[in-house]
């Protein structure tokens, strides 16, 4: 994890119950960075578990616009090949044949999410929304989106729509 140097010209510079005193804070300093860091990495997983098996599809970009995070689901809205890796300029082509990539640009330059905005992706239709994020470790700003998908929910209300006209 890291080193400790301690130097003098000095011979002896400190006296042995000190450099055992310094030795067991250091080995307990790296015990619990190590702790930590493992801990960190568990959270990790578990947050790229949670959003890998959403049903709602996620994209997320990094401060740079690079594609971070794309889900399963994301993938099979958008049509990409499971096994593939996707490029940024493939990504934002296709958003930009669903019209959404004016308001991808809009909510990076703004800040502002946009919600609810609806879209229909072959027999399907999607509340998509785009949302800033920002990490709370480094205080950068990304930028999320999300397809939820609403064709059912669609199916239903036109349902209830033909029975209270009838």
């Amino acid at each position: 994890i890291g080193i400790v140097n301690i130097f003098s010209h000095l011979n002896p510079a400190f006296p042995r119950n000190e450099m055992t005193f310094l030795h067991t804070m250091t080995n307990q300093l790296a015990s619990n960075l190590g702790r930590l860091k493992l801990s960190k990495k568990n959270e990790n997983s578990r947050i790229s578990s949670l959003i890998q098996s959403m049903k709602e599809g996620v994209l997320m970009f990094d401060e740079n616009e690079n594609l971070k995070v794309i889900n399963p689901t994301a993938k099979k809205i958008l049509n990409f090949d499971k096994s593939r890796s996707l490029s940024n300029e493939t990504l934002k082509k296709k958003l930009y044949e669903m019209n959404l990539l004016d308001m991808y640009s809009e909510v990076t330059q703004n800040k502002k999410e946009i919600l609810n905005h609806k879209i229909g992706i072959k027999d399907k239709t999607f509340s998509v929304n785009i949302s800033p994020v920002r990490s709370s470790t480094t205080n950068k700003e990304g930028t999320l989106i999300l397809f939820n998908d609403i064709s059912e929910l669609q199916k239903a209300d036109i349902i209830k729509t033909e029975q209270l006209n009838v």
